[in-house]
């Protein structure tokens, strides 16, 4: 009996990371899924050659639980969302809704469809700020030391709704100053 092909899910696929995380798993023999904004054919010249199916959707997307349910990847690798440092500092809310709102309607349409499949966030080390001891473990206190890493921050799905508040709330205040009530 052989063993059954893996399954990844790709999210971002069409972008410089998820372009290079498609080939590795094309590479080691995966059944890779790609998910993006872009509409290419496997078949092109480009980084989506190394997919066996892409799907053209822009994230969060109604048609992504049905899209989950129907591939059921053993993997999905979350490489999606906005990384531009210029928009990240003008429009803040902007990023958060860009980044982790997106990261949770994604996590939502998991537990729903295929609450099987493992979730892998890719993020910077940038959320740790100058660590204390290395190497940095994912369990070392989030610090960042600038603005445009505050979304990764509060994206952390080991964390609750209340916790990704709490981390965010400081981190937000201290990079974009509000006005106290007196």
């Amino acid at each position: 009996m052989t063993a059954s092909r893996e399954r990844v899910f790709i999210t971002g696929a069409g972008g410089f990371l998820g372009s290079h995380i498609c080939r590795h798993f094309w590479e080691k023999g995966s059944y890779v899924i790609g998910a993006g904004r872009f509409h290419f054919s496997a078949h092109e010249r480009h980084p989506l050659r190394f997919v066996h199916e892409f799907h053209g959707l822009t994230l969060p997307d109604p048609s992504l639980p049905e899209l989950l349910r129907l591939t059921h990847p053993d993997l999905l690798v979350h490489c999606a969302g906005s990384s531009s440092v210029g928009p990240s500092l003008g429009q803040p809310h902007i990023d958060f809704q860009k980044n982790v709102e997106v990261c949770a309607s994604l996590l939502e349409s998991i537990r729903q469809e295929s609450p099987k499949t493992t979730f892998v966030l890719l993020s910077s080390a940038a959320v740790y700020g100058n660590p204390e001891q290395l190497p940095v473990t994912e369990t070392a206190e989030l610090h960042p030391f600038h603005r445009t890493v505050i979304t990764s921050a509060c994206v952390n799905p080991s964390r609750s709704n209340t916790s990704h508040s709490m981390a965010c709330a400081p981190q937000y205040c201290e990079f974009f100053p509000l006005m106290e009530m007196d």
